[in-house]
């Protein structure tokens, strides 16, 4: 099970997994909560940066391509 921060946080992600889109393309969404950025560029491009996290990083992959959108909640 997911690992939120808050309440909001959880009520979006439910949001986001109950719409028509991810439940059309379940096979090539991930939905990844408390992605931890930092930790990804530190690898990915060898800078030495904090260690930042996004609420959530979703992504679609098909036919070999991959696109990501970067989800930052602040629920009231």
């Amino acid at each position: 099970m997911a690992i939120f921060e808050s309440p909001p946080e959880k009520d979006l992600y439910n949001l986001l997994i109950g719409t028509n889109f991810v439940k059309t393309h379940r096979e090539h969404v991930k939905i990844i909560p408390q992605f931890k950025i930092g930790e990804y560029i530190r690898a990915e491009y060898a800078k030495q940066i904090p260690k930042y996290r996004v609420d959530f990083l979703m992504t679609f992959s098909k036919g070999g391509k991959e696109q990501a959108l970067i989800l930052e909640y602040d629920g009231v």
